[in-house]
């Protein structure tokens, strides 16, 4: 089945792997957690531009709030997300969501 069209806003999700963190027995390592990071989001620049999104600043998906990485190896209408890490199990590559500005402690 191919990927969902962007419509309305909306950009299509891509998970992105990590060398360390995307594993699932990754964050059971403390070294490895270390190099791990965060979970991020990572735009094309010109759709975070577009949605008033700085490298650095939190948006949400559902109830999860994320970093955002701008990317110029993004397609523009793609949305990476750091694959594997909490908080982004339920997104579904190929799927369309509208990414949020805000939401949590990252402000």
């Amino acid at each position: 089945e191919p990927a969902a069209e962007p419509g309305n806003g909306s950009l299509v999700l891509a998970a992105r792997y990590r060398i360390f963190g995307s594993e699932e027995l990754s964050a059971l390592s403390a070294g490895v957690a270390d190099l791990a990071g965060s979970a991020t989001l990572s735009f094309n620049p010109a759709d975070a531009q577009s949605r008033g999104l700085a490298d650095g600043v939190s948006a949400s998906v559902g109830d999860t709030a994320f970093t955002v990485a701008l990317d110029s190896s993004i397609p523009q209408g793609q949305l990476g997300y750091s694959a594997g890490y909490p908080g982004t199990f339920g997104l579904i590559p190929g799927t369309t969501i509208e990414p949020t500005r805000g939401g949590g402690a990252r402000d």
